[in-house]
């Protein structure tokens, strides 16, 4: 809840800004010049998931998860997932429930640090990328940063039991 509200506190400022920046704008126009136009909410685009053939790391146990990535509920949302692929159409409750009876028959999963996205299935031209890298050594023993792009994703299930409705 803490890590939600402080994303949702950055989405905020973030609009502040923004709103700060088309006010100010607005304000230093020359008598010849348009005001900047009010962008509004985002509109929704589909895309299309390009993803490698090989995963950038094998065979990580969920704790290795956990750990490297912060992926702290991930066998709770991976059983969720199983649930409703499962039981599409359930209620939020049923959902619930087969997601507390779901059992992981495996311990590790593989990794993809990248996923891209084309505009339609059969365009090559990538226009969108996120990243997830887990910390790490170069060559020389330095140690290269973290990287988790935000994604926000639009549910397609208005009964969904994940994030925000719609």
């Amino acid at each position: 809840m803490t890590t939600w509200l402080e994303r949702r506190e950055k989405v905020e400022q973030h609009a502040l800004a923004i709103e700060r920046k088309l006010h100010a704008s607005h304000h230093h126009n020359t008598p010849g010049e348009h005001a900047a136009k009010h962008i509004g909410l985002p509109h929704i685009v589909t895309r299309n998931i390009k993803m490698a053939r090989v995963p950038s790391v094998n065979s990580v146990r969920f704790d290795d998860v956990v750990k490297a990535y912060g992926a702290t509920n991930i066998l709770d949302t991976l059983a969720d997932f199983i649930a409703e692929i499962n039981y599409s159409g359930a209620s939020t409750g049923v959902l619930q429930a087969r997601s507390r009876n779901t059992v992981i028959p495996f311990s590790s999963i593989h990794v993809f640090h990248k996923i891209k996205f084309t505009s339609s299935p059969t365009s090559s031209d990538i226009v969108d990328t996120i990243h997830v890298r887990a910390e790490q050594k170069d060559t020389n023993g330095r140690i290269i940063p973290s990287r988790f792009n935000t994604v926000l994703v639009h549910g397609k299930e208005s009964n969904s039991i994940h994030g925000v409705n719609g």
